[in-house]
């Protein structure tokens, strides 16, 4: 019989978590019943071990955060994005937890203002036609630039003035790391 180990990337445990969905709240009870066999567990942050910990894991947990080539966007040349005075970028998952719907309310909320900017997600997933409809509705559209998962951000980190990051939750949040090593700031 092999040992089982496993990775954990979000907290299970937290409150945001749990209320987000039911999905969740079956994935956490699926969760203790696999980490209850578990001989070690990989975490990506201490705040994650430690609430593992906390709700009875123990198997011994690991730390080991998602690497980040911070070199690669130290002194990135930074230049102005070709369209938009004000360039916002948000990555990450299409999924109600992200809360992409907050970013284009934003991108609204300048444009009712007279501020002209424009919002570049990058990213895929289950939301993504509905967050398209949405920008339509609020007749945003054509501020709303939704580009496919790349593995490569840097482009898009280049022209950005600002990351948003309103998800929900996080487990690591890797876009916040290579977004500062970029100096580019982080909401």
């Amino acid at each position: 019989q092999k040992p089982l180990h496993v990775q954990v990337h979000t907290d299970l445990y937290g409150t945001s978590f749990v209320q987000g969905r039911f999905s969740n709240r079956l994935r956490r009870f699926m969760a203790a019943l696999v980490l209850r066999r578990a001989e070690r567990v990989r975490t990506v942050s201490e705040d994650i071990a430690d609430a593992l910990e906390k709700h009875g894991v123990v198997a011994p947990v690991t730390v080991l955060p998602i690497f980040v080539d911070i070199k690669r966007y130290e002194g990135m040349v930074r230049k102005k994005h070709p369209e938009w005075k004000l360039a916002l970028l948000s990555v990450g998952r299409l999924e109600k937890e992200k809360r992409f719907e907050k970013r284009i309310d934003v991108v609204a909320q300048l444009h009712a203002r007279g501020h002209d900017a424009g919002l570049m997600i990058v990213g895929s997933g289950g939301e993504a036609e509905h967050l398209k409809a949405y920008a339509r509705a609020f007749h945003v559209e054509r501020f709303v630039r939704f580009i496919s998962w790349v593995d490569d951000i840097t482009p898009m980190l280049a022209t950005a003035d600002l990351v948003l990051v309103p998800s929900q939750y996080e487990g690591y949040g890797m876009v916040i790391i290579e977004a500062l090593a970029a100096g580019v700031p982080v909401l």
